[in-house]
């Protein structure tokens, strides 16, 4: 992702920070075309984040509620690109606070399990190629089609990633679902106390793989003649969606009640902050969720690795739609 804006382009040095400084021309810059109050709220976010006295979470929405109000002062003065890159340059500085408090900490740990990984890596092609030497003595010289040997397969292995401890239950009943997926759901439909949730969505389910919302609400929301292109709008249709799809998610992984309500109380405070973003923020949400379906390392909660799906969408879409506004 590119912005024309970036941390280093700006200018003022924040008190205690090592990394995130804000060059000469980039304070002209702010003082020229922005409120001065506007810059200097932008700042004290950043510095209360840094303290630790603010979320990342709570941070981010402060953001929002201010690049709103500058938005539409700025749609009048002309200048809605530049509010767009200011508002991506705080942002980033967070994310370089991010990296300086967990760079030390991970590059320890990551430098551990490669050397732990390595040997066993190694000690494992040894004791393979030991054995297919014991296996193959006396044996006829000529090629043969042989199995894969997983003892030199680099993936798969149960301690390969270093996972918490609710994203490793996760997978287990994935899998122990995916052991025999019609008799699993077969199992579930016939529970009573299961949920309201559509029948040919409930396989999504069990595999823990993304699921459009828009498809639970048209068919939980709307009589079967009447469910083409019936869409999610705004923050009402979204909540009592998710409603029902956190529900059929709790039915089959119950552990994951904190993920889903911390995700939820997140979508929750862009809606509230930037009512008028809608359409981008189920977007957002949308990207998010495909992601986390196509990782096996996240969670919905790990919040901070979605925050350039956050600028890419949210705060540039907003900015786009004022500036199309404008014209």
């Amino acid at each position: 992702m590119s912005h024309s804006t970036t941390a280093s382009d700006h200018s003022q040095t924040l008190p205690g920070s090592g990394a995130a400084t804000i060059g000469e021309a980039g304070e002209g810059q702010l003082s020229r075309n922005f409120p001065r109050d506007f810059s200097q709220q932008c700042l004290n976010l950043v510095q209360t984040y840094h303290e630790g006295k603010r979320s990342k979470s709570d941070t981010i929405k402060q953001f929002a509620r201010l690049v709103i109000d500058e938005l539409e002062r700025a749609s009048r003065a002309g200048n809605i690109k530049e509010v767009s890159s200011v508002l991506c340059a705080y942002l980033e500085i967070l994310n370089v606070f991010d990296k300086e408090r967990a760079g030390a900490r991970k590059e320890t740990i990551v430098a551990r399990d490669d050397c732990v990984g390595k040997v066993e890596v190694t000690k494992g092609q040894v004791a393979a190629t030991q054995k297919r030497g014991r296996e193959d003595k006396g044996k006829p010289d000529h090629s043969a089609k042989q199995g894969i040997d997983l003892e030199l397969i680099p993936f798969g292995r149960p301690d390969s990633v270093k996972l918490p401890d609710d994203l490793r239950l996760t997978h287990e009943l994935r899998d122990n679902y995916g052991q025999d997926p019609a008799f699993a759901k077969a199992m579930l439909l016939r529970d009573p106390s299961r949920p309201e949730f559509p029948s040919n969505l409930w396989e999504n389910v069990l595999a823990n793989t993304y699921i459009d919302l828009n498809k639970i609400f048209r068919q939980l929301s709307y009589p079967v003649d009447h469910q083409i292109d019936r869409q999610i709008s705004g923050s009402g249709d979204w909540a009592y969606t998710w409603d029902k799809y956190e529900k059929a998610v709790l039915f089959a992984f119950p552990h994951r009640e904190l993920e889903l309500q911390q995700y939820k109380k997140h979508i929750q405070e862009i809606f509230i902050a930037a009512p008028e973003a809608a359409k981008f923020i189920l977007r957002y949400d949308s990207r998010i969720r495909t992601r986390v379906a196509d990782s096996g390392s996240l969670r919905l909660c790990d919040l901070s690795e979605f925050d350039s799906d956050f600028l890419q969408i949210v705060v540039s879409g907003l900015g786009a739609s004022y500036g199309e506004s404008d014209d």
